[in-house]
């Protein structure tokens, strides 16, 4: 394998800091998955799901969104959307990259910056997403008060966070979170798709509950498959189901790319 750090300028001149990880078994062009994190994800980027996909031939590119950890500017979900689409730019210009084998792989609030995204731009070829924010105004606006929040709360009282993610100490963030809610919203975009979609689900998450995230399946194009994960809650702390997770997204991109 080999590791190269990346960064890019996305929209509103924000430094996006990343890295890609190759392939060296194989020769270019390489298949891309984009891997986009959670509300605040991970501070290692690319982890051993991802680095199977590597030795099967992928390359894999993973980023931190705007005001998360190494990446300047501050917390913003439209923000995120277009960091993606800046990202997808910078890939652009990559030769050893197969421009016609790009999949994106969303986790949480990335997996609703994913299906946004692959609505509104083509390059993508196929999305896989994993306890994907599902209807952005229902979390973020019908349960404010009871979920986004006590969230943010608690991230301002926690040390570790407040240097994960910056924004989140400034009352602006929630009118902001609102409005871009309004504008991009999966559960409304998800239909726009025309490209191949795998929604990963887990029957422990309370935070993104499968039952929701079916209802926002059946909103999906053909063709589409919905993976139930036994035993997977949200952080993926079963290891078993973070396998499990991890043979789905190899089977899905081998099949799709």
């Amino acid at each position: 394998m080999k590791f190269e750090e990346i960064s890019f300028v996305s929209k509103g001149e924000v430094k996006i800091v990343g890295e890609i990880v190759y392939p060296t078994k194989k020769e270019p062009p390489y298949p891309l998955i984009i891997k986009l994190h959670g509300f605040p994800g991970d501070a290692d980027k690319i982890l051993e799901n991802e680095l199977k996909l590597v030795r099967e031939g992928f390359a894999v590119m993973a980023f931190d969104f705007r005001g998360h950890r190494e990446s300047d500017g501050e917390f913003s979900f439209e923000g995120e959307i277009y960091d993606v689409i800046n990202a997808l730019n910078f890939v652009d210009g990559l030769k050893n990259i197969d421009q016609t084998r790009i999949g994106l792989f969303g986790e949480s609030m990335g997996g609703g910056v994913a299906i946004c995204v692959s609505a509104i731009d083509s390059r993508p070829k196929a999305v896989c997403v994993r306890a994907p924010v599902f209807d952005t105004e229902y979390l973020f606006i019908k349960k404010f008060a009871t979920w986004f929040k006590p969230v943010i709360n608690m991230m301002r009282s926690d040390p570790i966070f407040k240097l994960e993610v910056k924004g989140i100490e400034k009352d602006e963030i929630f009118k902001n979170v609102k409005d871009e809610a309004r504008k991009f919203n999966p559960i409304k975009e998800i239909s726009k798709l025309k490209i191949p979609i795998a929604i990963i689900a887990g029957t422990k998450d309370e935070l993104m509950q499968i039952s929701k995230i079916k209802n926002l399946f059946e909103l999906a194009n053909e063709p589409k498959e919905f993976i139930e994960i036994k035993e997977a809650d949200h952080n993926l702390t079963n290891f078993i189901a973070y396998e499990k997770v991890g043979e789905a997204l190899f089977d899905f991109f081998k099949s799709k790319l």
